[in-house]
């Protein structure tokens, strides 16, 4: 596969990762929050599979700010918990859902700078 392909699939699966936490954080509707829970696994599914494939393309290796993406990628994944059982407010999920994803987008574009990648 080419890596814009690549790419194009890692951006649209953060795109409905960070739909399905937003679906997930304000409804009540049990048939939307099935349905947030579903795309916010494929998402993760397709942001997992893509960023290996942009890894494994770009010839990176496995550099720390990888890692971080990784831990990341898990926090991501746990506040589908964290919004279905309403741990946090709502206001606060969705402001911890945009602070891990500040992070990840500031690691991938400075992280690769500071290690030289």
């Amino acid at each position: 596969m080419d890596f814009v392909l690549f790419n194009y699939l890692h951006l649209a699966g953060v795109l409905g990762l960070f739909l399905a936490l937003g679906v997930l954080a304000t409804s009540e509707n049990a048939s939307s929050r099935k349905l947030g829970g579903i795309l916010h696994a494929i998402g993760l599914l397709v942001i997992f599979i893509s960023g290996m494939g942009m890894l494994g393309m770009a010839k990176y290796g496995f550099p720390w700010w990888v890692i971080i993406k990784l831990v990341l990628w898990l926090a991501l994944g746990a506040m589908l918990s964290v919004a279905k059982r309403q741990l946090l407010p709502r206001a606060a999920i969705l402001g911890l859902v945009l602070i891990l994803g500040l992070v990840s987008v500031w690691l991938c574009i400075y992280g690769k700078v500071l290690v030289g990648a």
